[in-house]
């Protein structure tokens, strides 16, 4: 049974070299990697399910639309939180500004998309929108969008017109 969650200690930087480091708190993750990987089993048994048409593997596309989104936002949320924890192991470096606005954007609920954009903006390698790898990024979570946030339709249809079709 693979572990759901990891609790990872935060400690504070101390003072002066030679004092120890004491506790601060916890943090508790679902890991992206787990969230990924049930996302590529339910890809694999899309494409199963498309080859060979069996019928454990039906249903299996959109769980990995759902997951492989789940998973993107996890990674750029704990990669965003990890940076800031850790910040003072990389003084001096773009890092601890990535992880300051990154947590900021976490905490203003920032859209996925446009937190990919400010981290790769700041990491000096700005996504271009409509262009590849970030339109790929839009079109799945549009996909898991439409999957998970459908608004259902009520039909004024009579029993009549309903047994004509």
């Amino acid at each position: 049974m693979p572990c759901w969650g990891t609790t990872r200690r935060c400690w504070t930087r101390p003072a002066d070299a030679s004092a120890s480091r004491a506790a601060v708190g916890t943090s508790t993750f679902i890991h992206f990697k787990y969230l990924w990987l049930i996302a590529d089993e339910a890809r694999a048994r899309a494409e199963r399910f498309a080859n060979e048409h069996t019928p454990a593997d039906f249903g299996q596309g959109p769980v990995a639309v759902v997951f492989a989104v789940a998973a993107t936002e996890a990674y750029i949320n704990e990669v965003s939180h990890l940076v800031k924890q850790d910040a003072y192991l990389y003084p001096d470096t773009p890092l601890v500004d990535f992880g300051a606005q990154m947590t900021q954007a976490v905490a203003n609920k920032m859209s996925i998309e446009e937190k990919y954009l400010l981290a790769s903006k700041l990491l000096g390698q700005p996504f271009q929108r409509g262009q590849k790898p970030f339109q790929d990024l839009v079109t799945v979570i549009a996909a898991r969008n439409f999957l998970v946030h459908q608004i259902p339709v009520l039909s004024c249809a009579t029993n009549e017109e309903r047994s004509a079709k």
